[in-house]
């Protein structure tokens, strides 16, 4: 959920938002596939990371309120 909700930040751009799709935006609209390409992995990029972070997160939280050691959800 939080990957899809990354991504959606990215499509704001094309709505006049502004936000993480910038870069894409721009690379498209001056046709430089380069900025295109390094807007759309830094996206990828920050997702990936944000949900590995929050992932490490909830098992702790897992652990601590809920007792649980591993989820097998």
């Amino acid at each position: 959920m939080v990957v899809m909700t990354i991504a959606l930040g990215g499509i704001a751009s094309f709505i006049g938002a502004g936000g993480l799709g910038r870069a894409i935006w721009r690379g498209i609209s001056t046709n430089f596939p380069e900025m295109t390409i390094a807007g759309s992995l830094l996206i990828a990029l920050f997702a990936i990371i944000t949900d590995l972070i929050l992932e490490v997160v909830e098992k702790q939280v897992r652990k601590r309120y809920m007792g649980e050691e591993e989820s097998h959800a």
